[in-house]
């Protein structure tokens, strides 16, 4: 028998079978609407999800395979994605040795050694649990001596309260009987733990910040030409914000000025373009089975190295690439460049749930190469908790440093190579 297959109608306006590119209706998260369509509609603010808050095209991405997104980023002509351990990521020419320490030091803080503020034992042992194991070693002295001794001490009662508040609000969260959405963890415990890690960081014209940028959307230029890839953003951003008036910032400002086009220091459409990306967070339900989280990280760790490619090879800095590696070993009577400075990595953040999990991201070539992830605790356990703290209290310290240093020195060096081609 003979069966008669008709062809699917097409949408009105169009007169063929549209690409994949231009239409999502066959897929799932997908309406039967023109992309171009939907990015419009999400200009407008319409056609949005009302549990999740993300756009239609941002649905495509995320609930496509994660194998599939995967193996997108690993085969893409631009910026491949490789995945590597964490020991051969360190082993790396372009990862610098503060890297390397930083690694190091969030690896001894999540073996809960000298976590714990001394002062404060007496009160962790009333309250300590049976499923929270304390010995000596956890606990620190603190260094403060005279006068600032007892005002180091309400901070440290201060904190210990707001994290006991973090973890009641976790265990609140995480109760399979009454299941929330991600918007609870988010404002009860994800959003409270970075903004207690940010405010120990003196405040100066040099402190970092963090947004939500859940929101937000990926700058065209740097957006990944594959459908499948086109719209990943993280949930936080911790970004650099320094003042005009500071080293960085007056380089910023000064290359923006000096541009022939606006210079952008984040790969966001809809932000503050002065402020370069130091660290992305992607933050999930536990039990959400959301497996794309590390495609997320992984492909917004990409639209940030095109930002860095961009912005620098516009101001003529030297980017290592396939080609420059390739002639840097043949002989030649022109003097070579000097060797290019260590590249900045781009934290990863994960979270699921009550864990938080770190990776690094670094552009290696023409690759994006992320690491194997490292715990950095959670909020379970009270002792957890303080974990998880004390690894954001160090990668803010490393971001304040490590991050104005670099950004500072690759515009000083840029602005350098500026000069000297003008005097010739």
């Amino acid at each position: 028998m003979n069966h008669r297959h008709d062809p699917p109608s097409l949408p009105k306006g169009f007169t063929s079978v549209p690409l994949v590119e231009n239409w999502l209706g066959g897929f799932p998260g997908g309406n039967g609407k023109p992309l171009d369509a939907l990015q419009g509609e999400e200009e407008k603010g319409g056609d949005r999800d009302a549990f999740s808050g993300t756009s239609s095209v941002s649905q495509f991405s995320s609930y496509s395979n994660p194998a599939e997104r995967e193996a997108a980023m690993r085969n893409a002509n631009d910026l491949p994605l490789r995945r590597i351990p964490l020991e051969e990521f360190l082993a790396l020419p372009s990862v610098d040795p503060a890297t390397t320490l930083l690694v190091q030091d969030l690896s001894t803080i999540n073996q809960k050694i000298g976590v714990l503020p001394r002062v404060l034992k007496p009160l962790f042992e009333s309250q300590r649990s049976i499923l929270d194991y304390l010995n000596d070693a956890m606990f620190t002295t603190s260094a403060v001596v005279g006068d600032s001794l007892a005002e180091s001490n309400k901070n440290l009662e201060f904190q210990h309260k707001r994290l006991l508040r973090i973890r009641k609000s976790s265990l609140q969260c995480s109760d399979p009987a009454r299941p929330v959405c991600w918007a609870e963890w988010d404002n009860k415990v994800h959003a409270p733990i970075l903004e207690l890690a940010l405010d120990t960081v003196p405040v100066s014209d040099q402190a970092p910040v963090f947004h939500n940028i859940k929101d937000e959307k990926i700058a065209v230029l740097f957006r990944d030409p594959n459908a499948l890839l086109r719209d990943d953003l993280a949930d936080y951003g911790i970004f650099l914000a320094p003042a005009i008036a500071s080293p960085l910032g007056s380089l910023i400002t000064s290359s923006m000025r000096n541009s022939r086009y606006l210079a952008r220091f984040n790969a966001l459409e809809n932000f503050e373009v002065d402020r370069p990306l130091a660290i992305a967070i992607e933050t999930n339900r536990s039990r959400a089975g959301d497996a794309n989280a590390p495609n997320r990280l992984a492909n917004f760790a990409r639209a940030h190295f095109r930002v860095v490619r961009h912005l620098f090879r516009h101001l003529n800095l030297n980017i290592r690439t396939r080609e420059t590696a390739a002639a840097e070993t043949q002989p030649s009577t022109i003097p070579k460049p000097p060797a290019s400075p260590p590249m900045l990595p781009l934290p990863l953040i994960e979270v699921v749930g009550s864990a938080w999990r770190i990776s690094f991201a670094i552009l290696d070539e023409d690759h994006v190469i992320v690491s194997s992830d490292l715990a950095m605790g959670s909020t379970e356990q009270v002792s957890d908790c303080y974990v998880l703290f004390q690894s954001l209290v160090r990668l803010v310290r490393w971001t304040e440093s490590e991050c104005t240093a670099w950004w500072t020195g690759r515009l000083q060096e840029s602005f350098k190579q500026a000069s000297f081609r003008y005097v010739r």
